[in-house]
Formats: structure tokens, sequence, C-alpha cells
């Protein structure tokens, strides 16, 4: 189901779940607690809503292989402190990137005091500033861990055809922009265009730092504006992170 060989699999891994066309359904952590458990951390599941399992379901072909939501046993909290907490069941860094630190499972239960004196606990909203700063948007292709070399998964075959033939045309890119406190989901003009284009869509936003997914051959331009208020200007940035071979390949269209 997952584009990483669970069975393989160490530590803590960033991964995701298509459907049968290839496109992603969520992304999620891998923790592997032991030989006969693996838990997945899928955003927004709760005790009542956890649409993934009847997906895994769906699919699963061997009766031996169970689904159970336990988002009532278990607790994730990620830290910038290497600091770990008493009955912590697994640890290690943010796969996505160092700089957004560190993750711990642990039981709820567990979910003390002990935490929150040590300030060990970053909230959700925390890390979601951080990652907007450093570029890193959930679900991003080049965060993703896709082993090639496993067995048949639920839309494998556009995933392979994509790395191998494929050419990306749009992307979400991180994007510098002249003002804050704006609203997300605004529609991005290129101004140089005669007709004033739609060029992209403003993702999400912290600052003066926003994803906007854009057509890459727009990306250079230095007349990207928001259609609500052309005074607002966007300029794409490629963040440190990114693979050398792909900074490379891209700077030309932003540069």
């Amino acid at each position: 189901m997952c584009t990483v060989d669970v069975l393989s699999s160490q530590g803590i891994q960033y991964t995701t779940c298509l459907n049968a066309k290839g496109r992603i359904l969520t992304d999620c952590f891998m923790y592997k607690l032991n030989e006969n458990h693996v838990l997945l951390e899928i955003p927004g599941a709760t005790q009542e809503t956890c649409p993934i399992i009847r997906h895994f379901k769906k699919y699963c072909v061997k009766v031996s292989v169970h689904f159970d939501n336990v988002s009532d046993l278990f607790k994730v909290y990620t830290s910038q402190s290497m600091n770990k907490p008493k009955n912590t069941l697994s640890f290690g860094p943010d796969p996505r990137n160092a700089s957004l630190g560190y993750r711990f499972l642990v039981h709820k239960k567990d979910f003390g005091k002990e935490y929150s004196e040590n300030n060990v606990y970053d909230d959700e909203i925390d890390l979601k500033k951080r990652r907007i700063k450093l570029g890193i948007m959930d679900g991003y292709d080049y965060n993703l861990e896709v082993d090639f070399a496993k067995g048949c998964y639920l839309g494998q075959e556009s995933v392979t055809r994509i790395e191998h033939q494929g050419v990306v045309r749009s992307r979400t890119m991180s994007t510098q922009i002249s003002k804050n406190n704006i609203e997300d989901r605004r529609i991005v003009l290129d101004s140089d265009s005669v007709a004033v284009k739609q060029r992209g869509v403003l993702m999400s936003h912290f600052g003066n730092t926003a994803f906007t997914l854009m057509n890459l051959n727009v990306a250079r331009s230095n007349n990207l504006v928001l259609k609500c208020d052309h005074t607002i200007k966007f300029r794409p940035f490629i963040p440190e992170w990114w693979p050398e071979n792909v900074k490379n390949s891209n700077s030309q269209e932003i540069n």
C-alpha cells in the first residue's frame, strides 16, 4: 500500500499511500515497533475518522494482515531537543529534513507532566511555521521515500513512468511575498503577460514565505502578483535542502 518496503524499514520513514492512478491519498510517517507491528501516523486521523483504513482493507490480499485505528492510544510529538523522555516507543530525526527536529512516539497515558516540564513539545502551529520557512511542504516529492526496487504496490506503474519518462510542468514552489497576512488559495498572476494570465495558486503561507503552485515556465518572472492586489509580488526561490541535481536543473527556470 505504501511506496516503501514495510518489512525492511528501520527507524522513522516518511512515505505516501497512493490510489490506483498513482495519485497521493495521504502522506504518512511509518514507525516499525517490532517485527509484527508497524504504526502509520496519518495526518488528520482521529479515533472516529480514518478513511484510509477502508482503502487498506479494500486492497489487502493477505488475510494475516490486520488494520486497527489506535488514534486513542498513541501520540506523536516533535522537538528540537534530542533528550528522549522515558517510555518513548520510537524516536528519531524527522525524515523530511533534519531542521524539523525530532519525532517521538509515546503512549497517550505517558504524555503528561514530564514532557511539559522538559519543554520538549512543539505544537502543530510551531511545526507548520518551521516547515514553511524551510520550504518543506507535506507530501512533497523531494521528501517522500519511494523504493523503486520494491515489489508491486498500488499506483506503482504511474510513479515509475513519471520517474523515468515524465516531464514536470508545474510544481509547488517556495516563494517570497512582499506582504504577509493575506488569505490562502488566492490566484497568482503574471503581469508580464498581455492577457495577465493565471500562473499559480497561493497554497499556504507564514509571514513572507509561501507555498505557491505554479507553472515552471514562468517561475523566473519578476512580475508575479496577487490577483486581488497587484502590489503584492511573488518571487520563487530554491531551498537549500533541495538535491543538487534538482537545484541545477531548476535554477535555469528560476534565475
